[in-house]
């Protein structure tokens, strides 16, 4: 699978039935049922961040695989400038069609890399959209969040099953990446982990990250015990990390898109 067929599925998935492309545990949504899960879920979201210690203010952020507006438009609430951006521009146009605050604007984004300057966002958010790319381009998407982030990025993505020497392939449409990967990339480009929990009722492991860019403050107090680090994982998170609770297990999102 390719950008193009990446394209043509969403773009399609988009004119069939968008709504239920995003959040795939229901067939017919009633809109305002639809959009008020965003904002459910960016309230989960955030409170995480904070409970971790994370900055979760500031002027601008970027909801990447925004779809059709379900979290943009409540970002809006906590930033001057938002901005959504999907690779379908059927997405696109429905997310228009549904905005809900000036300082919001959507963009299509078709291919890498992403077309924002260095450390344009103060929040880089994504949420059940990496799940739905495969590599390499899903680490590509990941280093791209990085590079554009000035302060946190927060995101999501399935790494690896559940248990070792046993796998289950993923459903169709479902492409894992490795936490270590992640996790060196963040490295390189000089991020924090702050928090990292899991998302239950998958046969693997899916993991919500919130990272933020490392200052002249120094690294952070410790705030809970490491796991084990494995021989790839970078030394410094072996320092410090925080795993919270996990989200509700009525979690409604848990295998959505966007």
């Amino acid at each position: 699978m390719d950008a193009q067929d990446m394209y043509n599925w969403w773009n399609g998935a988009a004119q069939d039935n968008a709504m239920n492309a995003i959040l795939s545990n229901k067939d017919h949504w009633d809109s305002s049922e639809f959009f008020a899960t965003g904002d459910a879920s960016l309230a989960d979201h955030r409170q995480f961040a904070q409970t971790v210690g994370a900055t979760v203010s500031g002027r601008t952020a970027l909801d990447f695989g925004c779809g059709i507006g379900r979290v943009t438009n409540h970002l809006s609430a906590y930033y001057s400038e938002v901005v959504g951006a999907d690779i379908s521009d059927e997405m696109i146009r429905l997310a228009r069609e549904h905005q809900e605050s000036p300082v919001v604007r959507f963009e299509q984004v078709r291919e890498l890399p992403l077309p924002f300057a260095d450390g344009t966002f103060d929040l880089v958010y994504s949420t059940l959209v990496i799940q739905h790319i495969p590599l390499p381009y899903n680490l590509g998407y990941v280093d791209e969040f990085f590079r554009v982030a000035r302060g946190v990025a927060m995101f999501d993505a399935p790494s690896h099953p559940l248990r070792r020497g046993e796998w289950e392939a993923p459903p169709n449409g479902i492409f894992l990446l490795n936490r270590d990967l992640v996790l060196n990339r963040a490295e390189e480009h000089g991020f924090e982990l702050l928090g990292l929990r899991q998302y239950p009722g998958t046969a693997w492991r899916h993991y919500q990250y919130v990272f933020e860019r490392r200052t002249d403050r120094g690294a952070r107090p410790a705030t809970a015990e490491a796991p084990r680090a494995s021989a790839r994982r970078p030394a410094s998170w072996r320092r410090r990390w925080r795993r919270a609770s996990e989200p509700p297990a009525g979690n409604a999102d848990a295998q959505a898109g966007g």
